[in-house]
């Protein structure tokens, strides 16, 4: 989509967040992101964080400014105003036209700071009741300089942009269906790896798959604040199954391997995952894959608008101990989107699924106490079930 579309798909969120936040009696909102979780500022602005330090804004210890985040403030009527931390080099190119702070020099008054915030929500005249978004990673120090510059002001958690978030429109889910395309060329590049010789490492592995995806993807940016990948080749790593991947660990020929590629295109968030035995597999070992198959189809399924996720979870725990084991960590999936681990979480959190969320299947088992086997698929939530974006095969486990 061009510029003008990515502009007019943003300006449609934002009239949809204004609505919502009128009815929640908000006068303005503070959409803040920083490099990990910046999904809410991307979604109302198109910009995204792409680094973070330390930058002098003075000469004394109290100049010294620490920087990794933006936010945009969306007033309940007219234009958003975009505010980056004094520090910043404005890589990115935002959507919003009004764009305060940021670059190397500015002695720290525009842009995300106490001052900065305090003059645009009095300049916007909506210095009442504010909303802050991602409040639970909203910086200490931004709060209590905003709060002592507006005494006034009543600053309070908001989720009227996660909530929005949650439904994906038809711009997201195009692009969402071109980044399965791109898992599909991660777990292509993964597969041609394992089965050309010698045995390679996990990370040699995961390496080769991160740098098919790379390649396919139009924007510059680091793909690892989205989520790094991960693998299982068996035995415990600090304690879990499912570990970074070990440079000096070499997947052999019989091992059971699962491994989860995460990357980005276009912004949004790939995390994604399928199981191969490199060789023949056991009978016993198809016995474990198959009551997995059974497991996804399952939750796909019944993963329609009106279906809870608990119900989910607790239908893959079942189809599970039918085949006398158990949901691992009775953990199912999640959303996903412009950040890669969104609402709902699919093993806590109890949420009604709408026409149009998109959300992960992934429910693992663990054979022998040692492998995990599962494939993590990115699905949209439509009345005849969980569609998957990626369609990379998972009906075979053979190599």
């Amino acid at each position: 989509m061009s510029s003008n579309g990515l502009k007019a798909e943003i300006d449609g969120r934002v009239a949809r967040v204004q609505a919502a936040m009128r009815d929640e009696g908000f006068d303005a909102l503070i959409a803040y992101g920083n490099t990990k979780a910046g999904g809410s500022l991307r979604y109302l602005s198109g910009y995204f964080v792409d680094r973070t330090g330390w930058v002098s804004m003075g000469p004394h210890r109290e100049d010294l400014f620490i920087f990794d985040a933006a936010g945009v403030v969306i007033p309940a009527s007219g234009n958003p105003v975009l505010l980056i931390e004094p520090g910043h080099m404005v890589t990115a190119i935002p959507v919003t036209e009004d764009v305060r702070g940021g670059g190397l020099t500015g002695g720290g008054s525009d842009g995300l700071t106490p001052a900065g915030v305090a003059s645009v929500l009095r300049e916007l005249g909506t210095t009442g009741k504010v909303g802050i978004e991602t409040w639970d990673r909203f910086p200490a120090p931004l709060y209590l300089g905003m709060t002592e510059l507006l005494p006034e002001t009543t600053f309070a958690m908001s989720t009227v942009v996660e909530t929005v978030r949650l439904v994906k429109t038809p711009y997201e889910i195009d692009i969402m269906r071109q980044a399965g395309a791109v898992a599909n060329a991660g777990h292509q590049a993964f597969v041609d790896a394992l089965r050309e010789g010698p045995p390679k490492t996990e990370l040699e592995l995961v390496r080769i798959a991160d740098h098919a995806m790379r390649e396919l993807d139009p924007v510059y940016e680091d793909h690892a604040p989205a989520s790094t990948s991960l693998i299982c080749s068996g035995d415990e790593v600090n304690g879990l199954l499912l570990h970074s991947p070990i440079p000096d660990k070499k997947v052999e020929p019989g091992a059971i391997v699962n491994w989860d590629v995460c990357g980005r295109y276009r912004g949004y968030a790939i995390d994604t995952s399928r199981t191969r035995v490199v060789g023949t597999p056991t009978a016993d070992q198809l016995r474990t894959y198959e009551a997995v198959l059974e497991m996804s189809q399952a939750v796909k399924d019944a993963a329609k608008p009106g279906a809870r996720t608990t119900d989910l979870v607790r239908l893959a725990d079942d189809v599970a101990r039918s085949h006398g084991s158990g949901l691992w960590l009775m953990f199912l999936g999640h959303g996903i989107g412009l950040d890669c681990h969104e609402r709902p979480d699919m093993g806590v959190e109890e949420l009604t699924l709408e026409e149009n969320m998109v959300i992960t299947v992934e429910p693992r088992l663990v054979h022998e106490g040692r492998f995990l086997m599962a494939n993590e698929e990115m699905c949209l939530v439509t009345p005849t079930g969980g569609q998957p974006f990626d369609s990379f095969p998972r009906d075979t486990l053979e190599l």
